[in-house]
């Protein structure tokens, strides 16, 4: 019966634990104060998601991301898919803000 209990407690404390990408999510959308679209996480290994940034801010936002951060691309428009909605990427780490860099004018 105690192994039962055990057990049962264990897996009550794991469904219960917030998701770690979600509660980094809200860090960046708090940071912002707006409803607005994400994509993201993302890490170093897709360095993709940092080409709206200019030369500069990607070199910044690599180094950040080398450093254990993770990105958001937090859109203007409310679906990602929209043409040039792309406004930032907003950087976290230890549920901090370690980045805010502006999309590049095309």
């Amino acid at each position: 019966m105690t192994r039962c209990l055990l057990i049962f407690l264990v897996l009550l404390a794991g469904c219960s634990t917030p998701d770690a990408s979600e509660g980094t999510r809200e860090v960046a959308l708090k940071y912002i104060n707006a409803d607005v679209g994400t994509t993201g996480p993302f890490s170093k290994r897709n360095p993709k998601d940092l080409e709206i940034l200019s030369p500069s801010d990607r070199a910044q936002a690599s180094a950040l991301l080398d450093r254990g951060a993770v990105g958001f691309v937090i859109y203007a428009g409310s679906r990602s898919t929209d043409a040039g909605a792309e406004t930032c990427v907003v950087l976290v780490q230890n549920a901090k803000v370690v980045g805010d860099f502006r999309a590049a004018p095309k």
